[in-house]
């Protein structure tokens, strides 16, 4: 009897443990998300694919569009900002799992209106403004299903606002998002 439970136990085990073995962790994953950047406060869609088997790297193409309120002497006008940062993310230890970490590098773009000069009292008064440069990006994946992911992430780097890259402009990036493997 008791060689039975011992056996029985080892099997429920070994059962448990090929099962999740078997959970498929898709290779694209679609994300949307809130973004608060140099650029302003905003909303993002994200396409990632994930390139390699071991699944530890991903390229990630992200768009988002941010809107600075720039005060006036009488009311608030809304400068809005459109920004694409296409980059790549490691995954030291896959980003099969609950939880994962990764690290990348990614390339920020944005153009849209900014202010021109310290007095503004129409849209008129808003210019056109670029910015770009290079973001060190580390991430915090939460995966509860193999089809639902929450990502929260932080990015710092340089970059230049209507400037030459060499004046070397601080840029920061916060972002939270819900997404679909698949």
């Amino acid at each position: 009897m008791k060689k039975a439970i011992v056996a029985l136990f080892l099997l429920m085990v070994s059962i448990h443990c090929q099962a999740r073995h078997k959970r498929h962790y898709g290779r694209h994953i679609a994300m949307a998300s809130a973004v608060i950047n140099n650029g302003g406060a905003g909303f993002g869609l994200q396409y990632e694919y994930v390139v390699n088997e071991k699944k530890t790297v991903s390229l990630y193409i992200p768009f988002m569009v941010c809107i600075t309120p720039e005060p006036s002497y009488t009311h608030s006008i809304n400068a809005v900002m459109y920004f694409i940062n296409p980059g790549f993310r490691i995954f030291p230890t896959s980003s099969k799992g609950v939880v994962r970490y990764s690290i990348g590098l990614s390339a920020l773009m944005g153009f849209g209106e900014g202010r021109n000069g310290d007095h503004i009292e129409t849209r008129a008064d808003l210019t056109s403004r670029a910015v770009g440069g290079l973001l060190l990006v580390n991430a915090l994946h939460f995966q509860p299903t193999t089809h639902i992911r929450i990502s929260l992430e932080i990015g710092i780097g340089l970059g230049s606002d209507d400037q030459p890259l060499t004046q070397g402009n601080f840029i920061g990036q916060l972002s939270a998002g819900l997404g679909y493997r698949f």
